[in-house]
Parts: structure tokens; C-alpha cells; sequence
């Protein structure tokens, strides 16, 4: 049985809270100075019976745009 994926982003965080924080290691601190800003990957496998898929940005407005 083949199936068909469907994966929406969004830039923003879902609940948009006005103030946040976060703690820094030495180590991390040294880190980002000799390798640069950490970057975010993804790696998407699908299984054997996935046969397409399909990745669209929400907007803010709540409507996703196809790519």
C-alpha cells in the first residue's frame, strides 16, 4: 500500500511568547567562537511505502503555501 506525506512549517513558534530565555555553557560559548552559529538540519526518511512528499510553509494567516 503506497501513502503520500504531508509536512507543514512554520518560521514563528506556534504559541509567539514575548520573552524567553536560555542558559549557555562555556563550552557551547567556545564552540560558536571557533566553528561559528550552530545551524538546525532535518533528515526526513521515509519508509519503502511512502511514494510522495509534499513540504509547504504555513503562513501567518493559517494557509499553507505548496512548494
Amino acid at each position: 500500500m503506497r501513502q503520500n506525506l504531508k509536512i507543514s512549517v512554520v518560521k514563528d513558534h506556534a504559541n509567539g511568547g514575548a520573552v524567553t530565555y536560555r542558559r549557555i555553557t562555556v563550552r557551547e560559548r567556545i564552540l560558536r567562537f571557533l566553528l561559528g552559529t550552530p545551524q538546525k538540519l532535518t533528515v526526513i526518511v521515509p519508509g519503502d511505502a511512502v511514494d510522495e512528499i509534499a513540504i509547504s510553509e504555513v503562513s501567518k494567516g493559517g494557509e499553507s503555501h505548496a512548494t
